[in-house]
């Protein structure tokens, strides 16, 4: 394999990851959407900032598995709720 081969290959697999990384937060904002309804700024910079695929898995399950009787907290309640999402 060639030099540039072997980076052909590094930078589609850093593409791949990426995607899945992007795929993983943009499941997890709809699904909060979803079940919750509106989505406190700060909470989509935090989740933003998270790189690491494990992690927004982990986030992923606590929000599919999260009661949907959160909807009938108060905006502040329901906010730190999904900020201990992000907490894993």
């Amino acid at each position: 394999m060639t030099l540039t081969e072997k980076w052909k290959m590094e930078g589609l697999q850093q593409g791949l990851q990426q995607g899945i990384i992007e795929g993983l937060k943009e499941s997890i904002l709809y699904t909060i959407e979803l079940k919750f309804g509106s989505i406190p700024n700060d909470f989509k910079e935090k989740l933003n900032n998270i790189s690491d695929a494990n992690r927004l898995k982990e986030i992923q399950k606590k929000v599919v598995f999260a009661n949907r009787q959160f909807r009938l907290y108060t905006f502040r309640v329901k906010r730190r709720v999904i900020e201990s999402f992000t907490s894993c």
